[in-house]
C-alpha cells in the first residue's frame, strides 16, 4: 500500500461512517496521514446509501479561527487526537456524490 500511495497523483476515499475511527488506523496513519504528508490529494466519495445523517451532525465547539466540522472528526476515543486535524481538513475539502440516489 505505501508503494501504491508514494506512485500515486491521488488517493480516492471511499467514505462511510466510521471511516475515521481510532480502530481503523490502517486506514488513517498508514495511508492517509502519510498521503496527506506528502502533498497528494485525497478525493473523497460519498455513496449515496450512507446517507446525510453522519455528516449534518456538527460539532460547534472548537477554538476561535476554527470551522465548525462534523461531530465524527473530533470525537476522542472514536478518532485519534493526531489524526482529527486529518481527518477535518479531509472532510472540509468537500465530498463527492456518487451513485444513484
Amino acid at each position: 500500500m505505501a508503494d501504491g500511495i508514494r506512485c500515486s497523483a491521488a488517493v480516492l476515499l471511499l467514505l462511510s461512517p466510521g471511516v475515521f475511527h481510532a480502530d481503523r488506523q490502517f486506514v488513517t496513519h498508514y495511508e492517509l496521514k502519510p498521503a496527506i504528508d506528502s502533498g497528494k490529494a485525497v478525493v473523497c466519495v460519498k455513496h449515496h446509501s450512507f446517507g446525510n445523517e453522519v455528516y449534518q451532525d456538527k460539532c460547534h465547539q472548537l477554538g476561535s479561527g476554527e470551522r465548525v466540522h462534523i461531530r465524527e472528526t473530533c470525537l476522542d476515543g472514536q478518532v485519534t487526537a493526531k489524526f482529527q486535524p486529518y481527518a477535518r481538513a479531509i472532510i472540509n475539502r468537500g465530498v463527492v456524490p456518487w451513485g444513484v440516489g
